[in-house]
């Protein structure tokens, strides 16, 4: 296992909800794999050494996590979704109410 996957799976471990942990997992790769290309191009660093500095730079994995766990919590598009099929079925119910005592149904 290469030291950026330990980081991946260190960061990945702290986000609960799976296909928002591989999603995070794909994008942080990404920057580092754009990051160590930066590095061994343009600063001459070996692959190693760029791969270092880059984990470096993302910080602590866990502290990482746990903000990007908070941000991607399945809690929270659960409780956007029954407030907009709350709101909607109040709107609904108000319209049959409207037109059932309009005497349209």
């Amino acid at each position: 296992m290469t030291d950026c996957e330990h980081f991946l799976d260190t960061v990945c471990a702290q986000i609960h909800w799976r296909s928002r942990s591989l999603r995070v997992r794909r994008e942080l790769a990404a920057h580092l794999e754009d990051h160590i290309a930066y590095l061994v191009g343009e600063r001459g660093l070996s692959y190693d050494e760029a791969e270092q500095e880059a984990i470096v730079s993302m910080g602590d994995p866990v502290a990482l996590g746990q903000a990007l766990g908070q941000e991607h919590c399945p809690w929270r598009y659960c409780l956007i979704a029954c407030i907009t099929l709350a709101v909607w079925g109040a709107i609904l119910l108000l319209l049959y109410t409207l037109l059932h005592r309009a005497g349209m149904l």
